[in-house]
């Protein structure tokens, strides 16, 4: 399932839906596994689909440098929210 998720988000339109039910199967650990290798547009691209109650859980199970990545493309904003949530 994870392996779909490269293509759904790298696709010229993305799919919410399909996203979503995707994520709606999968569990926070396998959603943090699935942004390992990805570029950091597309990590960052993926993250800000996900829903804020299951950002902050994926966020938490990410590995560091991935954490990391999101961190340094996200904005001040976004961080703080999902940082407050952790």
């Amino acid at each position: 399932m994870k392996n779909k998720i490269p293509n759904l988000i790298n696709a010229e339109t993305v799919n919410v839906a399909e996203l979503n039910a995707l994520f709606d199967e999968m569990d926070t650990i396998d959603i943090a596994e699935a942004f390992e290798g990805l570029n950091a547009e597309t990590g960052i691209k993926l993250f800000r689909l996900l829903p804020k109650a299951v950002a902050a859980d994926v966020f938490t199970c990410m590995e560091k440098s991935t954490r990391n990545e999101i961190i340094k493309a996200m904005s001040g904003a976004d961080t703080g929210g999902v940082l407050f949530r952790v």
